[in-house]
């Protein structure tokens, strides 16, 4: 009898293996893609970010859009208590043309969750992220966005720190034993440039409004199993 357990609980781990690798895998098809995710084995939860990008004027066209997060903690249900997500620094870059992008992931102990945390955050220079964009001899940055201005190059980098929390729609989120969860942050970087009209990102007296933009657009982190960018 001892002997038939133990090549179910082979033959189940196996199969959550699976399941989670199908799920965090690059997929052309699906629109799935994942940004700098550690490989590892038995993970049962991710985030994904989802670029709600849309050109609303030809005059800004955005060709890549990045930042780096820090410290990401899924928070438990009428909890102070918190569970690691990813704690060390890692570029999200989304993707422009739409696609989910899987950003971190972990193994949390099954439970009810309301909240995750997370702080976006410039790398310090003891810190590899393995992105030169974010460095430059003796400063460093948050945010790097490049594209095109009236059809002139610019790169918009940003420097801003900000601690956020959001609340997980419809929560509590309920993981469960063998099951996985995925959720998706939705962003418009688009957005990030308006201001009662479109901002020149190469206009320093316009950094203010594109800041505070950055920090409030981490609105929104929802269920989303399909991937797809839409609630579940």
């Amino acid at each position: 009898m001892l002997k038939i357990n133990n090549k179910i609980k082979v033959t189940a781990i196996c199969l959550f293996v699976l399941m989670m690798a199908s799920n965090m895998g690059c997929n052309e098809d699906n629109g799935i893609a994942s940004s700098n995710v550690p490989d590892k084995l038995f993970q049962n939860f991710s985030v994904s970010f989802f670029s709600e990008s849309n050109v609303q004027d030809n005059l800004l066209i955005i060709t890549e859009a990045k930042f780096v997060l820090r410290q990401m903690n899924l928070q438990v249900y009428n909890s102070e208590t918190l569970n690691n997500i990813r704690m060390d620094p890692f570029v999200v870059h989304l993707d422009v043309n739409g696609r989910v992008i899987i950003a971190a992931i972990a193994n949390l102990p099954p439970g009810d969750y309301q909240r995750v945390k997370f702080q976006l955050h410039k790398p310090t220079p003891n810190e590899n992220i393995n992105d030169a964009d974010f460095i430059e001899s003796n400063r460093s940055f948050s945010v790097v966005v490049k594209g095109h201005y009236n059809s002139v190059p610019f790169i918009f980098k940003s420097a801003i720190t900000a601690a956020r929390g959001i609340d997980i729609e419809n929560s509590p989120l309920f993981i469960t034993v063998g099951g996985s969860i995925n959720l998706t942050i939705p962003i418009n970087p688009y957005l990030w440039f308006d201001h009662n009209g479109l901002l020149n990102p190469m206009d320093e007296n316009n950094r203010h409004f594109i800041d505070k933009n950055i920090q409030d657009c981490f609105k929104r982190i929802f269920r989303d199993m399909d991937m797809n960018g839409q609630p579940d």
